[in-house]
């Protein structure tokens, strides 16, 4: 079975990436894959020189982001999801247009959000990139993941708190 890579960071990647693009096609053509996706965290910085390194290669190029996804509520948590370019459109007319509008929403760490708004805006029915972009739940802070998680951190306090009412009510 081939070892294609669908999740990598490179080095313009927000806060975590450090592959380099040569490297990262190298890697992959010794392991048998033949295709290697670019997910970098909010930011479309390193798709050109990620696509010449592929062509180069000789390994498919999938181009895409891992998203910050959160409300303007401060309340709520940000999860990331990752979107590919299926083709042209998805990418010029989709994310491109989707990171766009989310680096104009910088969070207090620098991270850019995308909201639900820009979500339906960029890939709902009615949008150009519409059926262009697949997504994915990302990593342990995808939305599935962040849904578990957020339910196990309520069972934790609810644990907690009847921990201290029982203390109270039978000292």
């Amino acid at each position: 079975m081939p070892n294609n890579q669908l999740h990598t960071h490179f080095r313009q990647s927000l806060f975590d990436g450090c592959c380099e693009y040569d490297e990262a096609v190298k890697r992959v053509k010794e392991l048998g894959g033949s295709a290697i996706a670019i997910t970098d965290h909010g930011v479309l910085t390193g798709v050109f020189p990620f696509v010449q390194a592929c062509v180069n290669g000789d390994v498919k190029p999938i181009v895409g982001v891992e998203a910050y996804v959160q409300e303007d509520d401060a309340l709520s948590f940000k999860i990331h999801q990752v979107l590919y370019a299926k083709d042209k459109v998805g990418f010029v007319r989709g994310i491109s247009k989707a990171v766009t509008k989310s680096n104009k929403r910088i969070d207090s760490k620098g991270a850019p959000r995308m909201n639900k708004q820009i979500l339906r805006e960029c890939f709902g029915p009615g949008s150009v990139a519409h059926g262009h972009v697949v997504t994915t739940t990302a990593c342990m802070q995808g939305i599935c993941n962040s849904i578990i998680l957020s339910n196990q951190k309520i069972d934790e306090k609810i644990e907690r708190t009847t921990v201290k009412r029982d203390k109270y009510l039978y000292p």
